[in-house]
């Protein structure tokens, strides 16, 4: 079994931009594409059962000072998430998307602490835009 990596090098770079734009602490981005290789050296294949499933690797940074308010962080988080896909074309779980224009998440006057809770869906699309005025 061979694990490859699609543009590691510009999702590192990638988050070095988003990092430093929302005012997180600085890092280097080599040394976070060392430390996703490691992970799929170590861990890929046991992660990838079967010939023809992957994983998704979604990288994340989150400022994590130990004060409250509005300040540059000191300190951040930076961690890797794996989600293990199936085969295409295999049958999986189906999941219910409802879409909404009725309910916009987070929006002035509306909610967004149980969206899809009443008609037992797992998400639900939120329709705004310019319709709505809702901007993103």
């Amino acid at each position: 079994m061979k694990l490859r990596l699609f543009r590691p090098e510009l999702n590192c770079a990638r988050l070095k931009i988003f990092s430093l734009r929302g005012g997180l602490p600085d890092f280097d981005p080599d040394q976070l594409l060392k430390l996703i290789e490691t992970f799929v050296h170590v861990d890929g294949e046991r992660w990838l059962p079967e010939p023809g499933t992957f994983l998704d690797l979604r990288l994340a940074i989150i400022g994590t000072s130990a004060a409250l308010g509005v300040s540059r962080p000191a300190e951040a988080t930076l961690f890797l998430v794996a989600v293990l896909f199936p085969q295409f074309g295999q049958a999986g779980p189906d999941l219910k998307l409802p879409s909404s224009s009725g309910q916009v998440r987070a929006w002035p006057g509306r909610f967004g602490n149980a969206p899809g809770a009443e008609c037992k869906a797992n998400r639900v699309k939120w329709l705004g835009g310019i319709h709505n005025n809702a901007r993103y």
